[in-house]
């Protein structure tokens, strides 16, 4: 399939900054690692919970409160940290580059969910030469309806070899935004 590019799409530090922010809203990507950290917690949170069931009855009720106190917690402690982000955010913070795709790669495994049901995750990764790996996010580049695309479609229009601008940031080195050069041109703020 050939794509023909009749005209590429500005991207300015006001575009970067709507990714950059809206892809902090978003969980971080499931890792096979990660899910698996958290196997056998779990696994031991629910044992002793059973045992204390069985020991007080009572506990159940104790329990189920103090699910809802955490889950309230956790939305909570969620919306305050976007909220942080959002007034300490500054474009100024970040620095475009430009780099070379080394190569692509898709991390996928089965996460089990219940006793009989498996869901498969797909993680889409550009692995650039000189910063690093970039998880591509579900959705971007939502501030143009004729950009935008979905991780598997920036994955898939990924070549090795290819330029791509990159939003960095300056303390941390985390690739916050990606920007295939074929399609988007990068135009300073003025």
């Amino acid at each position: 399939m050939v794509i023909c590019v009749t005209k590429k799409f500005a991207v300015t530090s006001r575009e970067i900054g709507k990714d950059i922010v809206r892809t902090a809203g978003q969980a971080d990507r499931l890792t096979k690692k990660s899910y698996e950290s958290w196997r056998i917690p779990a696994i031991i949170i629910a044992l002793v919970s059973l045992v204390v069931t069985y020991i007080y009855p009572l506990a159940f009720i104790y329990a189920v409160l103090a699910v809802a106190v955490i889950t309230v917690i956790a939305v909570l402690g969620k919306y305050l940290r976007l909220r942080r982000f959002a007034v300490k955010f500054s474009i100024d913070d970040y620095e475009i580059k430009t780099d070379t795709l080394s190569h692509v790669d898709l991390e996928s495994f089965e996460v089990r969910r219940g006793k009989w049901r498996r869901d498969r995750v797909e993680n889409y990764m550009l692995c650039f030469e000189e910063l690093g790996t970039y998880y591509i996010p579900e959705d971007n580049y939502l501030w143009n309806v004729d950009a935008r695309m979905s991780d598997r479609a920036v994955f898939e229009k990924a070549h090795r070899g290819d330029k791509f601008i990159v939003a960095v940031h300056r303390k941390s080195g985390k690739l916050s935004a990606v920007y295939h050069a074929d399609y988007f041109e990068y135009k300073a703020d003025r």
